[in-house]
């Protein structure tokens, strides 16, 4: 009896493995875990206009603003339709100002050559990045100014250009030159 079991609890545990293996028709998958939202170091204490034509998709942490007038950065496409005065002014009241665009470059080269400009900062050596930055972000401290300019190889991604904007905040309010 002992033997008959014995072989009865051998041969039940042997098919097992096996019942519990056809049981399994779905491939497995792991466990999702949440996707983390990128941590800002600076976007969230600061207030943001992007520009209507200006494509990209702020985090909920971040503080947006209707006007200009209320921002801390300035986001515009790299082919604006605003005047040096207007850009000159917005730096002089130490706002950040971004350019984002192909032409970005181009446009900030154009305002820091105007008269209004000079009046303001000075004449100081103007250089030109190669390639041409895909991101500007210029910020003035005083008559000091500051340019920090960012390229991709590819195009960027909503993400990258948000981490970036975080990053170039990040270096003017550690005051790290350009």
């Amino acid at each position: 009896m002992e033997n008959s079991t014995r072989r009865r609890l051998l041969q039940t545990a042997g098919a097992l493995p096996a019942v519990s293996l056809t049981g399994c028709a779905a491939p497995f998958e792991w466990p999702q875990t949440a996707t983390s939202t990128p941590a800002y170091e600076q976007l969230p204490q600061t207030a943001v206009y992007t520009a209507d034509d200006v494509g990209i998709r702020l985090p909920e942490s971040v503080q947006r603003v209707a006007a200009p007038t209320n921002a801390d950065l300035i986001v515009l496409h790299g082919n604006p339709a605003v005047e040096a005065e207007q850009a000159v002014t917005w730096l002089a009241e130490e706002r950040a100002v971004a350019l984002l665009g192909d032409r970005a470059q181009e446009t900030w080269l154009d305002w820091a050559r105007s008269e209004a400009y000079r009046e303001t900062f000075g004449s100081g050596e103007l250089a030109a990045g190669d390639p041409p930055p895909h991101l500007l972000v210029a910020a003035a401290s005083g008559s000091d100014m500051s340019t920090y300019r960012y390229s991709w190889s590819d195009q960027p991604s909503n993400g990258d250009i948000v981490r970036t904007l975080d990053d170039a905040m990040v270096e003017i309010a550690n005051g790290t030159p350009a």
